[in-house]
């Protein structure tokens, strides 16, 4: 009798335990901070962005995010206004393994600029790091540095912006 316990629980403890499953996450945000395009006589500006992921497992989410930003562009000592609207699609890592969760996303980025009735749209790709700090179960706080790279040339930096972001997640850190 004492044999056969002894060896059900040899067998049950070297039985493959099945991994949890990590529920699905929604994470949103919205960011604020300071951008600087990748055009030669363009200013630093604000941008806004919103944000959203889809976390798939612990460390690894779906990321989309879009950005509004304001500069000005000097050429031939004329000062025009100029827009960037951009989307950013990719994927995050988070290292979530302290209080706070430092991350890094990499990512496509379709920007599309205007000055005046001139447009024209940049396909980039962008890399971010960051550290997201809970603020209670389900909100936090990140702070974010972002870096373009030009695709056809492989120019890192091409372009940078620096931002806070307040958001929600469908589940806790």
């Amino acid at each position: 009798m004492l044999a056969r316990t002894l060896l059900c629980s040899l067998v049950a403890l070297a039985a493959p335990e099945e991994p949890p499953r990590f529920p699905h996450q929604w994470l949103a945000g919205v960011s604020a901070g300071i951008a600087q395009p990748p055009l030669e006589g363009a200013s630093a500006g604000p941008y806004g962005s919103l944000s959203a992921e889809l976390a798939f497992s612990q460390r690894f989410a779906a990321h989309l995010a879009l950005d509004q930003s304001w500069h000005h562009l000097t050429r031939r000592a004329v000062v025009d206004p100029l827009l960037r609207t951009a989307a950013t699609l990719g994927v995050s890592y988070r290292l979530d393994v302290t209080v706070a969760v430092p991350f890094l996303t990499l990512g496509l980025r379709g920007s599309h600029y205007a000055v005046g009735p001139a447009e024209a749209f940049v396909l980039d790709g962008v890399l971010a790091v960051g550290l997201h700090v809970p603020l209670g179960q389900r909100w936090f706080a990140a702070a974010e540095a972002r870096y373009g790279y030009e695709l056809a040339s492989g120019a890192f930096p091409f372009g940078q912006a620096y931002g806070l972001r307040l958001g929600w997640r469908s589940g806790p850190f």
